[in-house]
């Protein structure tokens, strides 16, 4: 696989959705991917799941604190239930409730490391 930041870059121009700067620098502090406190909408998020459905770069991802959408938070969810390295996920202040509910739940429930 190609490095994170050329991975992120490639699905960005393939979905057609900017590049987040603050995601690439949250690249340097891998294996912890830690986007707390950041606007991520929901194209930059459904980037960020198909990411971390073949990354094996990530071990602990952190959107603590970003206030996502319900779509951003699905997107990151599917992409978490697939990322066979990721152990820790921290989504704390996002305010989870009604269907992110069931789809946090899914994500748990069928992933074999978070």
């Amino acid at each position: 696989m190609a490095d994170p930041v050329s991975e992120y870059s490639r699905l960005c121009q393939q979905h057609r959705t900017p590049v987040q700067p603050a995601v690439i620098v949250a690249f340097d502090r891998l294996p912890e991917l830690d986007l707390s406190q950041l606007s991520l909408p929901a194209d930059t998020c459904e980037v960020l799941g198909k990411f971390l459905q073949t990354t094996t770069h990530v071990t602990q991802l952190s959107v603590a604190d970003c206030l996502l959408e319900k779509e951003a938070l699905k997107h990151l969810l599917q992409g978490a239930r697939e990322c066979s390295t990721l152990h820790t996920l921290n989504l704390k202040g996002n305010n989870i409730h009604g269907e992110s509910t069931r789809h946090l739940a899914s994500a748990i429930s069928r992933s074999n490391s978070i």
